[in-house]
């Protein structure tokens, strides 16, 4: 029996290098004006936190979902692409629609609220949910045509 290490290695790798990345986004990571701020921000937005990371979870099983079920090949792209990007789609459509769900928030401070709940620059998690919104209407493309 022949035992392939590589996927060890190369997950070590990776999270050892989300361990660096990690130590040298903390002075990037969105400030509020104290940390009692930071911690309103935090309890404030905590509902739509909690629903934007359901729904990309639900985005990457419905992905997995047709998979397994649908019959659509391993070998294809798209539902990856509309999991991983709708889960992006999603999360942007519930922070521009935040003020109907939170009293007197903006889309911009319930951004933030996010990026502090993830512990992510904004800087770096913006690019990364337009990209996948991106990727969410090239998915559709290409699984409709």
């Amino acid at each position: 029996m022949d035992f392939d290490f590589s996927p060890i290695f190369s997950g070590l790798i990776g999270g050892a290098v989300a361990v660096w990345l990690g130590s040298r986004w903390k002075r990037f990571l969105p400030a509020a004006d104290s940390p009692s701020t930071q911690m309103h921000l935090r309890d404030k937005y905590a509902g739509i936190s909690r629903a934007a990371n359901c729904l990309f979870g639900l985005g990457i099983v419905l992905a997995l979902g047709l998979y397994s079920f649908a019959g659509v090949g391993n070998n294809e792209w798209y539902p990856l692409g509309l999991g991983f990007g709708g889960g992006c789609f999603s999360i942007l459509l519930l922070m521009a629609a935040a003020g109907t769900f939170v009293r007197g928030a903006t889309p911009s401070e319930a951004v933030r609220a996010y990026a502090i709940a993830q512990k992510t620059p904004v800087i770096v998690l913006l690019p990364l949910l337009l990209a996948g919104s991106c990727l969410f209407l090239l998915a559709l493309y290409s699984a409709f045509s």
